[in-house]
């Protein structure tokens, strides 16, 4: 199956919003309130505008519906919207302007079908760090009005109103360099991005610092918790603590996510929930770890437990990596794109009730 066209996205639009049955239309569980269920679409619907983490092509819209999933997210990849420095993300002329109208109608056609929208700000580009890996630190840092303050502040300024929650850096204890010295780096861009957020007015959710649960996930909270404490900073009651719990689904346990909220009790003054905005069982972890399941179950079963384990007071949301998976991170709802082959874990991540 093809990606249509910008145009035929366009004049279909119509149409498919009129068979989709929206999350906001579902009918909310009765009792305690239940965990958040977000869908992370990817990277590639910015990076590669069409491909299949574009959340306009395909069946991607009704794949939300049907799996009664209130949130998406959905990542602003800086090297891709701003290429250059001499163009704003927004100018036609700017060779980055084919992915800004990406994201920008993919976050508009999500709130149109009555999804909530996280947007992750992720890597900078080369004239920013002055490197050719995307994940650098900038020689700069993260100062106030330095160059990512101002590519957070366009986002913040854009999409205030429309964007629910901005998640400020992705797993910055695994993809970002240098290591040393990374809980300061950390501390210094969530302060930063507090003051431009303070700007105007706080208009929506600020979520970090999404770490990977790598095995020494709980001491990185710790550096970071301190290096927060030593440039004096408050959170306010806009910000929260987000995590990646991958390593906690596959195992069918909450043991990281637990030993991180260990760590933030009584030193974290900001929302009180934890964000779990990504995770997911993979499947060649689901043969090393349940070698006497089919994989495929184990992986809707690692779901089921994930679901059961989570949905408990201090955790605010339960995340699913991909629609369709990715062959070289196989945790998807779908076999790999093009198929359109739904695996068991699709049912069992539709079965979860919605809470928008």
């Amino acid at each position: 199956m093809s990606a249509v066209t910008r145009r035929q996205f366009l004049a279909q639009g119509g149409a498919l919003a009129a068979t989709l049955v929206l999350p906001s239309s579902l009918p909310l569980p009765s009792g305690p309130p239940s965990l958040r269920k977000l869908i992370d679409i990817g990277p590639g619907g910015v990076i590669d505008p069409g491909s299949a983490q574009d959340y306009r092509v395909w069946s991607n819209r009704a794949y939300f519906a049907e799996t009664r999933t209130g949130w998406i997210r959905m990542w602003a990849d800086w090297p891709s919207l701003q290429p250059s420095r001499d163009f704003a993300i927004d100018d036609p002329r700017s060779p980055g302007y084919r992915s800004f109208v990406a994201l920008d109608e993919q976050i508009h056609a999500a709130r149109a079908d009555g999804l909530r929208v996280m947007l992750l700000a992720y890597r900078h580009p080369s004239w920013a760090n002055g490197s050719a890996s995307a994940y650098r630190i900038p020689p700069e840092g993260y100062p106030l009005d330095g160059a990512w303050s101002q590519f957070f502040q366009w986002l913040l300024r854009r999409y205030a109103g429309t964007v629910d929650a901005f998640e400020l850096l992705n797993e910055p204890n695994h993809q970002v360099q240098p290591q040393r010295g990374i809980a300061s780096a950390v501390a210094q861009l969530m302060q930063t991005a507090q003051a431009v957020s303070a700007r105007l007015g706080h208009p929506a959710l600020l979520l970090a610092p999404s770490a990977a649960d790598v095995r020494a996930v709980d001491s990185f909270t710790g550096e970071l918790l301190d290096a927060l404490d030593a440039v004096g900073y408050e959170p306010h009651a806009q910000q929260a603590w987000s995590h990646h719990n991958y390593s906690d689904v596959e195992a069918r346990s909450t043991a990281r996510l637990d030993a991180v909220r260990a760590r933030l009790a009584g030193r974290w003054k900001g929302s009180s929930d934890v964000w779990v905005t990504e995770g997911g069982a993979r499947l060649e972890k689901m043969r090393k770890l349940y070698p006497r399941e089919d994989p495929l179950a184990a992986q809707a079963a690692c779901l089921e437990a994930a679901w059961s384990s989570h949905n408990k007071a201090g955790v605010a949301m339960l995340a699913q990596y991909l629609l369709y998976a990715d062959p070289n991170y196989d945790c998807g709802l779908l076999d790999p794109a093009p198929a359109t082959v739904k695996r068991p874990a699709y049912a069992t991540w539709s079965s979860f009730p919605l809470r928008a």
